[in-house]
């Protein structure tokens, strides 16, 4: 997501829209300096119409360079890629639980990041190959129904092993954010868990606790619109040519993804204080990620009846990876029934990450 941050002497883009947003979550996404597209096509362009000559030609040239110097290192297509796989991998850990065994209840607030980094890999990784990223707060509670009714049982499946989630949350992201960004956040997800293999205790007092074998499903539905529109005048000048631009610039996308999650986890328990828990998903994903750009100015040049147009280019729309594997793993603080996590998550067919945190009380 780019954030057009726009003043007098420069116009700047930067990851500015999930930092802000992230901030206000309490999370944070280091996106280092973003190095330069000078001197080659970047996504945004300007056109000389009238009056055109070699120093009108430089003039707008450096405006341009200027903007994509900003620019993350990604094209059009992979950015919107980028941002729905993201959006995927920021809903992991959010509608499920992987940790405890529930007696009756589990009430849980998260917040996930999700980051596709391109062609880096963690251990070289630059701000400039991130490709999008996405966001989920929610709020999950999860019930033991076998603990409320009578279910049925049967000799492979045990109705009283399944344990329902439901996870929902809707966010005005320019109410937290202020006058520079407009959008909105929102998912909702329903979850099954059941108990394949039953846990064992290697030791009393659950001292070193197997947890057994989970089976996990359900679908999850994240929605994400996010934009900024600011105005501007700036001014470069070549030669004897001065360009100058004078209007507004919107940018931002338009995020919608729908997930079907199938996951096998297992962990360890150790004393009553930590829990360990890793696992294997295969995610099937449908959606889209579609841009917002627009630019509503007009670009001239001093002394001169030169004119010229604009255009930023984010692509049209990406869809999210169709048929997804990924592996998981997690640790959990258990202070009495209060619950306090952190899971990361790894896509196995691209570049997508995810990263939530959890704060929960389980009955």
């Amino acid at each position: 997501m780019k954030n057009l941050i726009i003043s007098k002497s420069n116009i700047i883009f930067n990851k500015g829209i999930p930092m802000k947003i992230l901030g206000l979550l309490g999370l944070m996404l280091s996106l280092y300096t973003i190095p330069s597209f000078a001197g080659v096509n970047g996504p945004f362009t300007i056109t000389c119409a009238t009056t055109c000559n070699a120093s009108v030609d430089a003039a707008y040239q450096l405006m341009e360079d200027d903007l994509n110097s900003s620019l993350p290192n990604a094209d059009a297509s992979n950015y919107l890629i980028g941002m729905a796989n993201a959006s995927v991998l920021s809903m992991k850990a959010s509608g499920s639980d992987y940790a405890n065994d529930i007696d009756l209840f589990v009430f849980k607030v998260s917040a996930g990041l999700g980051a596709d980094i391109g062609d880096s890999s963690l251990s070289d990784f630059k701000g400039n190959t991130v490709r999008g990223v996405g966001i989920s707060p929610s709020l999950m509670v999860g019930l033991n129904p076998g603990a409320l009714f009578d279910l049925p049982e049967w000799e492979y499946f045990d109705m009283n092993k399944i344990k329902v989630f439901v996870n929902f949350f809707s966010l005005d992201i320019g109410a937290l954010a202020g006058s520079e960004i407009d959008g909105k956040a929102s998912n909702f997800g329903i979850h099954f868990r059941y108990k394949l293999i039953d846990p064992i205790a290697w030791a009393p007092g659950k001292l070193l606790h197997w947890t057994g074998v989970d089976i996990h499903t359900g679908f999850d539905y994240s929605s994400l619109t996010i934009s900024t529109s600011q105005t501007t005048t700036d001014s470069f000048t070549s030669g004897a040519a001065t360009a100058n631009m004078s209007g507004t610039v919107k940018a931002g996308a338009e995020i919608s993804t729908f997930t079907i999650p199938i996951e096998a986890s297992t962990g360890i328990q150790l004393g009553y204080i930590l829990s360990l828990y890793g696992g294997l998903g295969l995610d099937m994903s449908f959606g889209s990620a579609k841009s917002i750009a627009t630019v509503d100015a007009t670009f001239s040049t001093t002394g001169l009846a030169s004119t010229a147009d604009g255009d930023l280019d984010l692509g049209q729309e990406g869809k999210p990876t169709a048929v997804a594997p990924r592996m998981f793993f997690g640790t959990q603080f258990n202070i009495s029934i209060l619950k306090l996590g952190i899971q990361l998550d790894k896509s196995l067919s691209d570049a997508a990450y995810g990263v939530n945190f959890g704060l929960g009380v389980t009955w």
